[in-house]
């Protein structure tokens, strides 16, 4: 988590090094400026899906060329991030302050239940639906489900903006659907002759979920305890929902890969 702790430490820095000591914050300038600490990290959604088409087809022929030679998983990730332009640009992209690279790959790998969706303070009620139905989803390996929440997430997301919190996930959802029309006219149960590319990207697709879900609750219980000792927990909650977005974004994407590559070495090895 420590690259969520520093986006929360400057964003947070941000915020108090820009008050006037001079006037006396009413409620609602701290709403106010919580709602803005809260838009810092939001990725939009074309840049979220632009990145998913581009890691989706750089990790699709990487790992088609790929001669397997029993190598762990963690030597192919490394192997992949020097070969890939969109994951070692992502921090540029994202606009972090620190580099994401190989290392701090599994920064968001936590395990977490819908239990921990629904005590964290810092989603709100459509988020903690949104986050339970996908985590539902993914457990289940429910590919037609995720599709159903991300035309579902297209509607509510206008009158909901709160929800661009799920813009990588949903993202990575429609972008390998795309991939999966382009390259034949059938379902995501069959992926022309290679059922290890099917394995792939479903496994990627999943993995991103994930890894969005757990680094949103991450990311937040980081942002909360940031938020309480730099504001005395005024600005506890909405600093949790600035982590929440950060840990979210940069978990899709980095979950995406894990689980590419397990889904690809699981076809590989056991068929």
């Amino acid at each position: 988590m420590k690259n969520v702790r520093r986006i929360m430490c400057l964003t947070l820095c941000l915020f108090i090094f820009s008050c006037d000591d001079s006037v006396d914050e009413t409620q609602e300038d701290v709403i106010l400026m919580s709602k803005n600490l809260e838009q810092l990290n939001y990725i939009e959604y074309q840049d979220a899906l632009d990145i998913s088409n581009q890691l989706i087809s750089e990790s699709m022929e990487y790992l088609e060329n790929l001669e397997y030679r029993e190598q762990s998983e963690s030597e192919i990730k490394n192997e992949f991030y020097n070969q890939s332009t969109v994951l070692t640009n992502l921090s540029n992209v994202l606009e972090y302050d620190t580099e994401i690279v190989p290392d701090n790959y599994n920064q968001f790998d936590i395990q977490i239940e819908i239990s921990d969706i629904n005590n964290s303070e810092f989603l709100n009620e459509i988020q903690k639906d949104y986050a339970s139905n996908l985590l539902n989803a993914v457990e289940q390996n429910n590919f037609d489900e995720l599709i159903r929440i991300k035309d579902s997430f297209k509607n509510d997301v206008v009158s909901n903006p709160e929800l661009r919190i799920f813009n990588s996930g949903i993202a990575l959802i429609e972008s390998a659907q795309m991939y999966m029309n382009s390259n034949g006219d059938y379902s995501y149960t069959t992926f022309g002759d290679d059922d290890c590319l099917h394995a792939t990207l479903v496994g990627g697709v999943m993995g991103g979920v994930y890894g969005m879900i757990s680094g949103a609750i991450g990311g937040g219980l980081s942002g909360v305890t940031l938020g309480f000792i730099f504001t005395g927990g005024i600005l506890s909650v909405p600093a949790g929902g600035a982590g929440a977005v950060a840990g979210a974004t940069s978990g899709g994407f980095l979950g995406f890969l894990g689980g590419a590559i397990l889904g690809y070495l699981g076809c590989l090895i056991f068929g």
